[in-house]
């Protein structure tokens, strides 16, 4: 039997109660909402400047133009003499002044082979950002990390004493990848807060109507020294860097993929973002490794480093070190090794420096890096000091001398003894140098 069509009947929509107007709160930046149409005046010569005017108007917090005072963050503002002249010239330039310093609110990568004093340059700059009253971060994924080397380094390079060292020094075990990305964002968010809070009660203790306070120097003074301090993070090495998945792992031979190249990914676009706002510097010791040649034949070099290719983007300079000799000295017919040489070649440069420019230091096992023979080698290249032979010619005034330079740190010795802060004069002699020729 054909079955019977059953007669749809239509059902009554129930009617919606329309949404409820919620109010729209005003942002704290104060934007405005942008005006719906360009009208062009056409009689105006400059049509260019309406567009840019208009686009502008938009949203002044974030779109402005480049000569304005908002845009006073582009390129590199803020740094510091190292103390390693040469390096600095290859490294950064003032996007104003164009001096060449060590950058802050950046990234910066060293790499290179073992024994090339990769982690003896960071704790060198450790030591100057302490030097500057700021703070100094190491964090050891390798877990060799030792304090005397860096406490050598800071007496012996910049006069600063141990336990000033201590107080000023950080160190972090960490626990993954995963947990010292969460910390580092949560670090850099403090420092932008902290100066923020530091600027806003310096303009209300200037703008205080009546009477000074009998502390007003000394409150000045630490806000200040809040607003300006420095930060350094040493990630002391990539290579040796490991995940929650590594470390939780059920099986032994588990074979994890890619997976702090994939952490590197997410999370170094966020402190990119926050870091342009704190006055911090992150290095980043790598390690090399051979590609494999699958094709057979050679092309270009062969060498790469860990941690993905994120690394190698959002990182400003790459810098590569690489031990090229040693620094020998005779005594009583003994040939004995005093320190080394190292070449420092940027492969990557963002700040304001063309690329692929080498300096070569050198590395005394009994202080670091020497400072005093790289700012002597800055002064010749200047022409302030001439270079005689193996002699370092110093003629200035009344000053006549002649320093070997097989022998520099051994006369480095006498001359402090006869003239305390000859290293330190000749350093602002340098400075004025490059200021007044910039």
């Amino acid at each position: 039997m054909p079955r019977k069509k059953q007669k749809k009947t239509k059902t009554k929509s129930k009617k919606r109660p329309e949404a409820k107007k919620q109010e729209v709160k005003k942002e704290e930046s104060g934007r405005k909402r942008p005006p719906k149409q360009l009208d062009i005046n056409y009689e105006k010569e400059d049509v260019g400047s309406q567009f840019i005017d208009f686009w502008q108007k938009t949203d002044p917090n974030a779109v402005f133009r480049v000569d304005d005072a908002a845009a006073k963050k582009l390129g590199v503002e803020s740094g510091f003499h190292s103390g390693l002249p040469t390096l600095d010239k290859i490294l950064a330039v003032k996007a104003k002044t164009r001096v060449h310093i060590t950058p802050l609110c950046r990234m910066i990568e060293v790499f290179g082979p073992e024994m090339s004093g990769k982690t003896t340059y960071a704790k060198f700059i450790c030591s100057k950002i302490i030097s500057m009253g700021g703070i100094a971060i190491f964090v050891d994924w390798e877990h060799k990390y030792d304090p005397n080397y860096l406490y050598l380094i800071a007496k012996m390079n910049f006069g600063l004493e141990e336990e000033y060292v201590k107080s000023r020094l950080l160190y972090i075990d960490p626990e993954n990848v995963e947990w010292f990305n969460i910390w580092i964002v949560k670090m850099i968010n403090t420092i932008i807060h902290s100066k923020f809070e530091a600027t806003k009660a310096l303009k209300e203790l200037e703008n205080k109507p009546g009477k000074k306070p009998s502390n007003f120097d000394d409150l000045k003074k630490r806000y200040l020294e809040a607003i300006n301090m420095p930060f350094v993070v040493v990630n002391d090495s990539v290579a040796a860097m490991y995940t929650e998945a590594e470390i939780n792992g059920e099986e032994e031979n588990q074979v994890h993929i890619a997976l702090l190249a994939r952490e590197f990914s997410k999370k170094l676009k966020l402190m990119r973002r926050r870091l342009k706002f704190a006055e911090t510097l992150i290095m980043f010791i790598n390690q090399e490794r051979d590609l494999i040649n699958t094709s057979g034949y050679s092309r270009g070099t062969m060498m790469t480093t860990t941690g993905g290719k994120a690394l190698k983007y959002y990182c400003d300079a790459r810098v590569r070190s690489t031990k090229i000799g040693d620094l020998k000295r005779t005594r009583n017919d003994i040939q004995l090794r005093y320190g080394s040489e190292h070449q420092f070649r940027v492969v990557k440069n963002q700040l304001g420096v063309p690329p692929f420019r080498t300096t070569i230091l050198r590395l005394l096992y009994d202080r670091g890096f020497y400072a005093f023979h790289n700012l002597l080698e800055a002064c010749v290249e200047e022409g302030i000091i001439k270079r005689e032979g193996s002699y370092f010619h110093i003629k200035a005034g009344t000053l006549d001398l002649k320093l070997m330079e097989s022998a520099l740190d051994e006369e480095q010795v006498k001359i402090e003894q006869q003239m305390p802060g000859f290293e330190k004069e000749l350093s602002r002699i340098y400075l004025n140098y490059i200021e007044r020729k910039q």
